[in-house]
């Protein structure tokens, strides 16, 4: 049986585009909302597979690779993220899809758009 997984697109709307953020920064502040908001259970759920797979500072997009079966615990985690350093940010989910190359092409599509 193979893994099963979901990615979720994000993008990241700032209050102000005076900071960067790195991809270390937003990996740092997704697993403490994890850890704080759902604790071991979070954790030891989500850790295994969930990771970064694309990020861009300069278009705000993040994709998001994590277990099928808990999409919904880092979904919520990362909709508590209020603020990075001194700036405020939320993030926005722009597409679900089972695969990275449908969750690209959705990518794509956003910055072919602007």
């Amino acid at each position: 049986m193979r893994f099963k997984n979901r990615y979720i697109l994000f993008e990241v709307v700032r209050s102000t585009g005076a900071t960067t953020i790195s991809r270390q920064v937003l990996w740092k502040l997704i697993k403490e909302s994890i850890e704080e908001n759902f604790g071991d259970f979070g954790c030891s759920k989500l850790f295994q597979t969930l990771s970064i797979k694309f990020y861009s500072d300069l278009t705000h997009l993040l994709v998001l690779k994590v277990d099928r079966d808990f999409h919904h615990i880092a979904w919520a985690a990362i909709s508590f993220i209020k603020s990075v350093k001194t700036e405020r940010i939320m993030f926005r989910s722009i597409a679900v899809t089972g695969h990275l190359v449908k969750c690209c092409k959705s990518a794509a599509a956003i910055v072919r758009e602007r």
